[in-house]
């Protein structure tokens, strides 16, 4: 009888409940059988299968034939998810896979290479669609910053790079308006308990009562040279001037704000001064020549006086407080003494 080749097929280990090691070889190192190239192993306790690449003695080398790297619990987490158009896999934690909607406008932009490929996706090309840097200053086309930290209630100044704020306070030094040093400050008219009766040049007449004031007042700058006309309150037993650059020549007439006391007069002040009654239709006008005082002329009446002083004097004897309007045609301009 000839001689009968026999080869052995590859020992196959299906129910082992540990990976092989390196005894697991084709002497049977490891008791668990005679192992050779291509011998299968599986570990049913781990789900894991394995493939002999070499069976020398103590030496055996296997090799996980099993997706490596991948759990079967992520494997079953994907397969759990339903499918659909437009959606993506990501994770929320070790072996949990779940989806999310990707629209063809998000896909767009992440198969983009680079970020110059996500503007021009986007429709943001620096210099095309958005500004481009620019330089900071107030030359033409700079940008402006602002400089220090203004508050809501401060004011804007230019400066070399930009805008910064100014208080009311530096905003008025900035402009030279300060209050006091540069312009006038508030005046009280009427109710201070000290009154000023504003006969100095730069005193602001005030009042001693409602519409009265506490003595002789003098009125300048009033252009006469057409028409001008002022209103005065004028107190029992007071009198007050009006004065000329020089000498003037004009009318003037008187109403009172009762119409009572109306009166319609020719003057000259200055070099022969005179004064002529043209109209009184009460008869309690009388007019002379001569300063005025207060209680110069005669008792119960209005006087109406010029003198060579360019000046003009009406004075109220009438015995109450009078209103007066007093309307100028002449030919001069009235000034303060």
């Amino acid at each position: 009888m000839g001689a009968v080749l026999i080869q052995s097929l590859p020992f196959l280990k299906l129910d082992a409940t540990v990976a092989p090691d390196a005894n697991d070889d084709a002497a049977n190192t490891g008791g668990n059988g005679a192992f050779g190239v291509g011998s299968i192993w599986v570990d049913v306790t781990a789900n894991k299968a394995y493939i002999n690449v070499d069976a020398s003695t103590g030496a055996a080398v296997w090799t996980e034939t099993t997706q490596a790297g991948i759990s079967d619990a992520f494997l079953l987490s994907i397969a759990d998810l339903g499918t659909a158009a437009d959606k993506m896999i990501y994770t929320t934690g070790v072996d949990v896979a779940a989806e999310t909607a990707i629209t063809s406008a998000g896909r767009a932009i992440l198969d983009d290479a680079d970020a110059l490929a996500q503007r021009a996706t986007l429709g943001v090309v620096i210099g095309t669609n958005v500004l481009a840097e620019q330089t900071v200053g107030i030359a033409n086309d700079n940008l402006l910053e602002v400089d220090d930290t203004p508050s809501a209630a401060e004011y804007a100044r230019f400066t070399a790079a930009g805008l910064e704020g100014r208080t009311e306070a530096e905003f008025k030094a900035d402009f030279n308006l300060e209050i006091g040093t540069d312009v006038l400050a508030e005046q009280t008219i009427g109710t201070a308990a000290a009154k000023n009766t504003g006969t100095s040049g730069d005193a602001v007449p005030l009042l001693d009562q409602a519409n009265t004031f506490s003595d002789v007042q003098t009125f300048g700058s009033v252009v006469a040279d057409n028409y001008r006309s002022v209103t005065v309150s004028l107190d029992d037993d007071v009198a007050t001037t009006f004065t000329f650059a020089s000498a003037s020549i004009g009318f003037v007439s008187v109403i009172d704000s009762t119409a009572a006391y109306t009166a319609l007069i020719k003057f000259k002040a200055g070099t022969s001064p005179h004064t002529v009654l043209l109209l009184d239709d009460t008869t309690d006008w009388e007019v002379a020549t001569g300063t005025l005082a207060g209680t110069t002329g005669t008792d119960t009446k209005l006087t109406l006086s010029t003198h060579t002083d360019d000046k003009m004097y009406i004075e109220n004897r009438t015995g109450t407080t009078r209103s007066l309007r007093i309307i100028f045609y002449g030919n001069r301009t009235w000034t303060n003494p």
